[in-house]
């Protein structure tokens, strides 16, 4: 497995491990390889297959949404410059940043940080700053280090996402027969938004009139908040 196979499947099972908390089900889950569907559920005497898949509001390549693409590109520069900062100092932050990302400025982030000596300050102790005129910074002393740039966190919410829901079930159904040759009649699939990011934002305010496909469930998480079956 490589590195990036082996960061979504550790993300995947993080989301499957908050769906059969909010689900309130007895699932055991183990990962399978293909042509089986990514996970084995075992429930009581009785198991199925599980597929997981991501949807997006904003715009799909045929490489994937490009709003998580640049998001994630962001995050990849967020946290070089935490682990910058942390080769000098082990004080955890909670570090949001707002405007240009892209700006040279945000170059010297750890040098300023690391300048303010935070260690000096108690846990819950808030600063905020500029560095050059297009990017603002909002720095807590935390327990955790939470980085991120609010500009991915923020937008608006697609308030009827069905069709984006229905095309990832129809495309995930283009496999179904493979799955169940792999694990057995019964396949469920795990949709899922994460609503903690821009790309994300979907909300879902009636869970029927869906098409499933021959999947025998069909659930969407809106990551955290809520769970639907869509059965």
């Amino acid at each position: 497995m490589s590195i990036t196979e082996h960061k979504k499947k550790k993300h995947e099972i993080f989301i499957l491990e908050e769906a059969i908390r909010l689900l309130d089900v007895d699932w055991v889950f183990s990962p399978c390889v293909p042509p089986g569907p990514d996970f084995l559920i075992e429930s009581g005497s009785s198991e199925f297959g599980l597929e997981l898949t991501e949807v997006f509001k904003g715009y799909i390549s045929g490489s994937g949404s490009e709003d998580k693409r640049r998001e994630r590109t962001n995050q990849q520069i967020i946290n070089r410059l935490k682990a910058e900062y942390h080769e000098s100092s082990n004080v955890k932050l909670t570090v949001k940043l707002l405007g240009d990302i892209r700006s040279k400025n945000i170059e010297k982030l750890p040098r300023v940080l690391l300048d303010m000596k935070l260690e000096q300050y108690q846990k819950g102790q808030y600063f905020e700053f500029k560095l050059g005129p297009t990017l603002k910074v909002f720095v807590t002393v935390a327990y955790m280090d939470d980085w991120y740039l609010l500009n991915d966190r923020g937008g608006f919410v697609r308030m009827s996402p069905k069709p984006i829901i229905q095309d990832a079930i129809n495309k995930k159904a283009l496999k179904l027969k493979q799955y169940q040759r792999a694990l057995g009649e019964d396949v469920r699939l795990l949709i899922y938004a994460n609503r903690r990011n821009s790309s994300g934002k979907l909300d879902l305010k009636k869970a029927c009139g869906f098409d499933l496909r021959g999947f025998r469930e069909v659930y969407f998480f809106a990551y955290p908040d809520n769970i639907f079956n869509l059965s």
